[in-house]
């Protein structure tokens, strides 16, 4: 099972940092060269008229004005119209409260169509879902008309999900502001986990990582799926003392000191910084990273796991309110390039989505409800200048750090 939770994590979580943890230089240039090469032929062919819309868009980015995606939307098909989900959301919900008057018993919750191969023309469908306790039933939304489906189209199959793990009681679930896969809440390979009615608990102080959902409707709330940040069971005083052989656990678990080193050389996985190796590097082992000031003081100490990407304990579906004077960072990528990279407050962050969401097909607004990122994005898991993990930073419950990209792919 061990290893089978550290293939499923370098394959999901190396694939997020490889997008969010790397920094924007990089990120820019792997863009660039897949926009190369999806456009390859149209650029032979008008060089001129190309290189004349670069240096427009040019422009337009140092004045960071909206601009129409190009794009199609990020779905792609029938309910991959983005001008529908809020429509979809609103109907599936006013179906839900029609059975909740009939049935109050029922568990809700939404669900998508990811892996059908019968029915590809359907992949990315939203559908309503609903448990007794003993039967799960799916349904969905052909123009106004909400129907039952089948629920192997769907990917709920008897006796392989759940179903009390990820849904909601009628109460909760209404709340919830965006279609969503509710599924995805619970993974035993990440340990993630929703508990609906302690969605809204207070958080711990520190720094969180994992998955940004989206917003409330006021944008005063975010809906994070993140957990905190792995802990060990030293200061970083402490750390710089370690010798090989010595033990110490990480997040309760003991690993012995493999090796301690100071990485001077440019360039490479935590230059600059004390290079602590913990356990069989190749068998899941860590690595604990602290920087030093000039004088060889440590300034700050992150913790990454056997292929070098930042570890959280574990994740929750959270909704957590941000701090009216939070420092978020946003990069917004369009048509091949950055379009705009901005630091706001929590307060101007109503105002700031609301230029893009017309022109962004990553967000979606619904009327009854808040903004969702499609697809979600990731945060915390970015690599600052320091070479520290660029964590999600909660205060007094709150967000008061954050970092997170929109884009359309």
């Amino acid at each position: 099972m061990k290893n089978k939770k550290l293939i499923a994590a370098f394959l999901s979580v190396s694939m997020l940092l490889a997008l969010g943890g790397c920094n924007k230089s990089e990120v820019k240039e792997t863009d660039a060269e897949e926009e190369e090469e999806t456009t390859e032929q149209v650029t032979e062919e008008t060089e001129t008229t190309e290189t004349s819309k670069e240096t427009e868009k040019t422009e337009e980015t140092e004045d960071t004005e909206p601009e129409e995606s190009t794009e199609g939307t990020y779905y792609g098909n029938y309910a991959g119209d983005e001008s529908e989900f809020s429509k979809i959301y609103t109907e599936l919900r006013n179906y839900a409260t029609e059975l909740n008057e009939s049935n109050g018993g029922l568990l809700y919750g939404f669900g998508s169509n990811t892996v059908s191969e019968t029915t590809y023309d359907l992949i990315w469908e939203y559908v309503l879902l609903t448990y007794d306790g003993n039967q799960l039933t799916a349904y969905h939304d052909i123009d106004g008309k909400i129907e039952p489906v089948e629920l192997q189209e769907y990917g709920y199959l008897a006796g392989e999900w759940e179903p009390k793990k990820f849904l909601f009681e009628y109460e909760d679930f209404m709340e919830y502001p965006f279609l969503d896969d509710f599924s995805n809440f619970v993974d035993e390979y990440f340990h993630s986990e929703v508990d609906p009615r302690n969605i809204d608990a207070v958080l711990d102080d520190g720094g969180y990582g994992g998955w940004l959902r989206g917003f409330s409707g006021d944008m005063k709330y975010a809906y994070c799926q993140f957990g905190p940040e792995s802990t060990i069971d030293k200061s970083m005083e402490e750390c710089l003392n370690l010798k090989e052989g010595d033990k110490v656990k990480v997040d309760g678990e003991e690993f012995e000191v493999s090796a301690v080193e100071f990485r001077e050389e440019e360039g490479v996985f935590l230059s600059g910084c004390y290079v602590i190796s913990l356990g069989e590097i190749d068998y899941g082992g860590y690595f604990v990273g602290i920087s030093v000031d000039d004088n060889g003081n440590a300034e700050n100490m992150s913790i990454f796991d056997c292929f070098g990407n930042p570890t959280y304990s574990y994740h929750r579906l959270s909704k957590v309110p941000i701090a009216e004077d939070a420092e978020i960072n946003v990069s917004v990528y369009l048509n091949g390039g950055y379009a705009d990279e901005s630091t706001i407050t929590g307060s101007e962050l109503h105002d700031y989505l609301s230029d893009w969401i017309d022109v962004c097909p990553t967000l979606t607004k619904f009327e009854d409800g808040g903004v969702k990122i499609n697809g979600s994005t990731e945060i915390g898991y970015g690599i600052n200048e320091d070479h520290m993990v660029d964590s999600v930073r909660i205060e007094n419950g709150e967000i008061v750090y954050m970092s997170f990209k929109i884009w359309n792919w």
